[in-house]
């Protein structure tokens, strides 16, 4: 969650010196992504609370109820396709994070003096980090 608000602020922060419509662009760009991820994290709830977090009596009324296994299987669906969405390196994949990542670096279109290239470093790093603790986690759960 820190990540994604220093992204933003340095991204927010650097729109006030960029030309309208890449300002424009910028901010959709985030506005999508940030829709992704809050479906993925809303699926991810849910799949959560379905398949583990339930109390006892929850928990029979869930086992018995094909709509309750049927709900956590589409939301799971849906953390699966949003995460892939954003953790993809495919060039065809228009929000995924490392293409966003990749604009601000010295050639990319939200290219700016503002932001280093050791930040840059830091959030792929983190980004690399967090795609493996997130496969090993979500394995774990299903």
């Amino acid at each position: 969650m820190n990540e994604r608000k220093a992204l933003s602020f340095l991204a927010l922060s650097y729109l006030s010196k960029m030309k309208d419509a890449v300002k424009e662009k910028l901010k959709k760009e985030i506005s999508e992504i940030r829709d992704i991820m809050y479906a993925a994290q809303s699926s991810f709830k849910i799949v959560d609370y379905i398949l583990r977090i339930r109390g006892a009596a929850e928990g029979e009324f869930i086992d018995r109820s094909q709509y309750l296994k049927y709900s956590a299987d589409m939301h799971w669906g849906i953390y699966i396709t949003e995460m892939s969405k954003l953790f993809s390196k495919r060039k065809t994949d228009h929000f995924n994070l490392h293409q966003f990542i990749n604009k601000f670096k010295s050639t990319g279109e939200y290219s700016t003096a503002l932001i280093p290239t050791s930040s840059i470093d830091i959030w792929e790093n983190n980004l690399l980090l967090k795609k493996e603790a997130e496969l090993i986690i979500n394995t774990s759960i299903k």
